[in-house]
């Protein structure tokens, strides 16, 4: 069995499976408190490295789940960060707002965009803007969804591992 290593400026640390997400939390801290985010990566059998990930990984990211029936995983960067999103059928996100601008792409399903109070119905290939501060949510349809969403600059509340599509001051 190969064994995760994970890399922190000089430091490796080498982890069980079980114990990975809660082990990349703590290295991840640890990493950002000594500004060393851009060198966080992950060495084994995903090959997940600071700059080379794969969609279909389900190892890879950082976990959180934003409503019942709907998870993430996250990818941070120091401009943008990526949000796999995936969606159960019929399950939809809070309507929320946040200040960072924030593209989406359909990669699979199909749902209903809610953006500004209106309803916007998307397929796969599908993709639009959100400015900051527009109220938006999303809603599969009914085969599910997953939506590839992309934010400048990155939203430090999902840095980490957690719950909910608010950030902690605005709920």
């Amino acid at each position: 069995m190969v064994h995760p290593v994970i890399y922190c400026g000089n430091s490796l640390v080498q982890a069980d499976k079980d114990y990975f997400s809660d082990l990349t939390i703590a290295v991840y801290r640890l990493c950002r408190s000594h500004n060393l985010v851009g060198k966080l990566a992950l060495l084994g059998d995903n090959d997940l490295t600071e700059n080379f990930f794969n969609l279909q990984d389900l190892s890879q990211g950082i976990a959180r789940d934003l409503a019942d029936g709907v998870s993430t995983r996250i990818f941070p960067g120091d401009q943008a960060m990526l949000s796999v999103v995936q969606l159960e059928p019929g399950r939809e996100s809070d309507v929320h707002s946040h200040p960072q601008e924030q593209w989406g792409v359909i990669l699979a399903g199909s749902g209903m965009r809610i953006q500004d109070g209106d309803e916007h119905p998307v397929t796969v290939g599908d993709f639009w803007r959100t400015p900051g501060g527009i109220p938006h949510a999303f809603r599969a349809g009914p085969d599910g969804a997953k939506v590839l969403d992309i934010f400048s600059p990155p939203r430090e509340e999902y840095r980490m591992a957690g719950t909910g599509v608010f950030a902690p001051d605005s709920e």
